[in-house]
């Protein structure tokens, strides 16, 4: 493995990262970006998003090199949507965690129904907008 970058280009790529990543979600990270290397050579970089209730990661993204870990890094961030478009899929996580756990402790179907039918027409408006927008 050719690992060409120093510390201090690593640390300028990082910087380049964490920019990229407020700009696409509009707040500061928990946490700036950070690299890891391991006992094998592989090396990672790990992104955070805002402050929120605990779920903090981002993106985790791996590679054999220093560089390839920073370009994958700079890649999704780059892919990343906007911020409302996160906001829509985070929410819909989160009704699908309580429509997941409504079923497990026994509502009532007749309660259970609106929510699985909201979720749905959301889901399929999320992905219209998204074959709008490509």
């Amino acid at each position: 493995m050719n690992h060409t970058l120093t510390p201090q280009q690593i640390g300028d790529r990082l910087l380049e990262i964490r920019t990229a990543i407020v700009d696409k979600i509009e707040a500061q990270p928990f946490l700036d970006p950070s690299f890891y290397v391991n006992v094998s050579g592989g090396c990672a970089v790990f992104m955070y998003r805002e402050y929120n209730d605990g779920d903090y990661t981002l993106e985790t993204v791996r590679s054999d090199t220093f560089e390839g870990a920073l370009d994958e890094a700079a890649k999704f961030v780059a892919g990343m949507p906007p911020r409302n478009e996160i906001a829509k899929r985070d929410f819909l996580k989160s009704l699908g965690r309580v429509i997941d756990q409504g079923n497990e402790i026994g509502i009532e179907t007749e309660l259970m129904n609106p929510l699985t039918g909201t979720m749905k027409a959301l889901s399929e408006n999320i992905l219209t907008d998204q074959r709008v927008a490509t």
